[in-house]
């Protein structure tokens, strides 16, 4: 198979051409790949009474190969489409493996599984975790605490994504705080709070942000507010 095209690949995906992507199922074929004594990367065909489904398509194979995380190569190790001045690989067979990148690719997917496992913030965001969820945006939703919050209006605006805490990703960081000031423009009054460290009583450690709407004399104290009673009754 001529694959030179692949490197400049793009998918047509509802009419419009998109970068290649890592999907399910081409991760599934990287991870089958990991565990084959040659790395090999395979069609991934399941038999069954509906009869016979390949999995991992041509064009799956030419976006793996856009990526990076695999090419073709014979058993001298010659990579197709590379050059071959005296044509001594032209004839030999040539089989589908995954590269260096590839089996990166495939650690990172495994680290992010175990973060989202561990995490109880992303496997909500995943679906994996029940949660009463409020609002959402394609980079966050806002959820109301398991506790039910210190009022009927306590809200925790978190990314989709994994940040440990509001100085880990600044990007993310300020699309959540955009979030959450929509929700704040809702109310008269409310309080945006986040925080970073044990020492500032963070205890879930993924980005997340309280919008608490207040009123006067509601008795919420902030975190300050005994020291400050306590200056002032100095």
């Amino acid at each position: 198979m001529n694959r030179k095209t692949a490197l400049n690949a793009h998918e047509n995906q509802g009419g419009m051409t998109m970068a290649p992507r890592l999907t399910d199922k081409r991760l599934a074929a990287l991870r089958n790949a990991v565990a084959h004594p040659k790395g090999s990367i395979l069609p991934l065909i399941e038999t069954t009474a509906a009869g016979t489904k390949v999995w991992l398509t041509a064009a799956d194979e030419r976006a793996l190969e856009a990526l990076g995380y695999a090419d073709s190569i014979d058993d001298c190790g010659h990579v197709q489409d590379s050059p071959d001045p005296a044509d001594e690989h032209r004839t030999h067979p040539h089989f589908f493996r995954i590269t260096d990148a590839g089996r990166a690719a495939v650690r990172a997917a495994e680290e992010e599984r175990t973060t989202m496992t561990a995490c109880v913030f992303c496997s909500i965001a995943a679906g994996h975790t029940p949660a009463e969820i409020v609002r959402e945006w394609p980079d966050a939703l806002a959820i109301r605490p398991r506790s039910g919050g210190v009022n009927a209006g306590h809200l925790l605006v978190l990314p989709r994504t994994h940040v440990q805490d509001a100085g880990d990703n600044l990007e993310v960081t300020a699309a959540v705080m955009r979030r959450a000031a929509e929700l704040l423009a809702e109310h008269p009054a409310a309080n945006l709070i986040t925080s970073k460290g044990a020492e500032a009583t963070q205890t879930v450690y993924h980005l997340h942000v309280h919008v608490v709407p207040r009123q006067a004399d509601d008795g919420l104290p902030l975190p300050w507010t005994p020291q400050h009673a306590a200056r002032n009754g100095a």
